[in-house]
């Protein structure tokens, strides 16, 4: 399957793009979808980059209540988690901030198995426990794919195609947009594609029958991992009909 290549002029429209917004993280991803959906009319997909392991960098908790508190989490890869805790009994922000600075100092680098393990080496305080515990479970929740937030741009480009608008049937055209639909909109295909390909490399094709998921029988993805194995990194690609052009597509992505 050839690559071909993008124009001289459309890789300097992209550069200018991105250079634009290059500090702004959340646009970046959004661009990077919306890029390609338009340079393929097709629907696009991206995760926004993280560890595959999350590690805790910094976190405090705040006093909300007399019973509650807020605990805020900046792990290594940048990604900021918020949980509510509820307190057994009352204590006040001095006690929650000397907490807070034993457990960053033990904590600094640690993923949830390392944090689990220190569980049982030291003798926490009640509300340390309820901290260490909520740090293992968001931690434990960051590695899990079935958490990414994938943002989707050119919808309605693949609808626009005439496998969906206008060719066969319009009991057929009708399933067959009901199937791209769910591709795009629920929260289990992506996921389960963006674990699948975690030990993969390169950009990776999935056309219509030739994959093992049957919504996807009627179209096909040019997709990828990005980033640094191991490290920070995520998950981009274009949806189309099976149709599309392919060697365009893998250079897109």
């Amino acid at each position: 399957m050839e690559e071909s290549a993008l124009s001289l002029d459309e890789q300097r429209l992209i550069r200018h793009q991105f250079y634009q917004v290059q500090d702004q993280l959340d646009q970046w991803v959004r661009l990077t979808a919306s890029v390609m959906a338009r340079l393929l009319h097709s629907a696009a997909v991206m995760t926004s980059p993280r560890a595959d392991v999350g590690r805790l960098k910094h976190f405090e908790v705040l006093s909300v209540t007399d019973l509650s508190a807020h605990l805020v989490l900046v792990l290594e890869d940048g990604t900021v988690k918020q949980q509510r805790l509820l307190l057994e009994t009352s204590i006040n922000q001095e006690e929650l901030s000397a907490s807070s600075a034993r457990l960053n100092n033990l904590l600094q680098g640690k993923n949830a198995k390392q944090v689990e393990t220190l569980l049982g080496q030291y003798d926490f305080s009640i509300i340390e426990h309820l901290i260490c515990t909520t740090i293992v479970r968001i931690l434990e929740q960051h590695g899990d794919p079935l958490g990414d937030v994938f943002y989707r741009e050119g919808v309605l480009n693949i609808l626009e195609q005439p496998e969906y608008s206008r060719m066969g049937p319009e009991e057929e055209r009708s399933e067959r947009v009901r199937k791209v639909m769910e591709v795009l909109e629920q929260n289990r295909f992506l996921p389960a594609l963006a674990s699948h390909l975690r030990e993969t490399d390169g950009v990776q094709v999935l056309i219509g029958g030739e994959n093992e998921w049957d919504n996807m029988k009627d179209v096909s993805l040019v997709v990828a991992r990005y980033g640094h194995e191991g490290k920070i990194g995520g998950l981009l690609g274009v949806i189309g009909p099976t149709r599309m052009q392919y060697g365009r597509a893998i250079a897109v992505v």
